[in-house]
């Protein structure tokens, strides 16, 4: 053990480490909040909340600490003055847990009142107020800034940050409870816990949109069986579609074949797309050019063919 940390006298809620580790930041209990020196293990700040600190978290650049208690209170310091930047509000409800943005835009606190509301850092405006099912007891944003996730009864809710749609909610659902989440670095699994069932550890992974096999340019000729077959790198069972007029795909096998007549001479453009039924989906389009082939004369009745009228 390299420090034993004393100072506190109620029960430790909430604790992060700053960007570069020279500091740690401690909430208990009692709504006391201490920022201590990573080496000389000295507090540097110490502030009191009105409620318990449920959770505290530096942002990504280490110049601000956000902290939430159980009265409602979100309170944001700059780390150089350590003055009060803003005190924000869950309207009176217990907020339970805090994360910024990978840019440090925004700041998402959970809530009792069933609720994730998403602040923006320059207006200290509320930009989004995401429902849940229950109480989120714990909350992150992904690294790659394209979703945030959160503790549910039963499961984890994931919101898309580009439109505040939630993704696969139906699907994350096989704990009883969920206590914690971490989601990795790259973004494409979140691992969550049960906290009635120390032995109930569950790794999500990330829906992977498939990805179309690079299609070249097609050329047929008319009266001419056409086959080919499109393919896609997924372990989803996946379906192919298309919008042309000319072809049609089939939709479990990626198979296209059709006989090009005379009015098909010319060049087309094919638009295919395939989906995984779960959100994820690609398109891709290619040119098929049709050439005419020359057909042999068809007699006319009632005409002769060279004679001479």
């Amino acid at each position: 053990m390299l420090q034993s940390l004393v100072n506190h006298t109620d029960e430790v809620s909430g604790l992060d480490w700053n960007d570069d580790g020279t500091m740690l930041s401690t909430g208990d209990g009692s709504g006391k909040l201490i920022i201590w020196d990573a080496t000389t293990w000295i507090p540097q700040k110490t502030f009191m909340m009105q409620g318990s600190v449920n959770d505290v978290h530096w942002n990504n650049a280490g110049d601000r600490l956000a902290a939430c208690s159980s009265d409602g209170e979100i309170s944001i310091w700059d780390a150089a003055s350590w003055s009060y930047i803003q005190n924000l509000s869950s309207d009176g409800y217990g907020a339970e847990s805090i994360t910024w943005s990978p840019d440090d835009a925004s700041l998402a606190v959970s809530s009792v009142d069933d609720r994730i509301r998403i602040w923006d850092m320059t207006s200290w405006t509320i930009l989004e107020n995401l429902e849940t099912e229950s109480t989120p007891t714990a909350v992150q944003w992904s690294p790659d800034d394209s979703y945030i996730a959160s503790s549910k009864a039963g499961g984890i809710h994931v919101w898309n940050t580009t439109d505040w749609n939630t993704i696969d909610s139906e699907k994350l659902s096989q704990q009883t409870q969920v206590g914690a989440l971490a989601i990795h670095p790259d973004s494409d699994r979140i691992a969550t816990c049960n906290p009635d069932n120390t032995n109930d550890i569950v790794i999500w992974t990330k829906n992977l949109a498939p990805i179309l096999d690079p299609i070249q340019d097609q050329l047929t000729m008319e009266d001419q069986l056409f086959e080919m077959t499109v393919g896609a790198d997924d372990s989803d069972q996946l379906t192919f579609s298309d919008d042309s007029e000319l072809v049609d795909i089939d939709p479990v096998t990626g198979e296209i074949a059709f006989v090009p007549t005379n009015d098909d001479v010319g060049d087309h453009i094919v638009n295919i797309t395939v989906s995984d039924g779960k959100g994820g989906f690609d398109n891709a389009s290619f040119n098929l050019s049709v050439i005419n082939v020359d057909d042999p004369p068809v007699a006319v009745p009632g005409w002769r063919y060279g004679a001479d009228f």
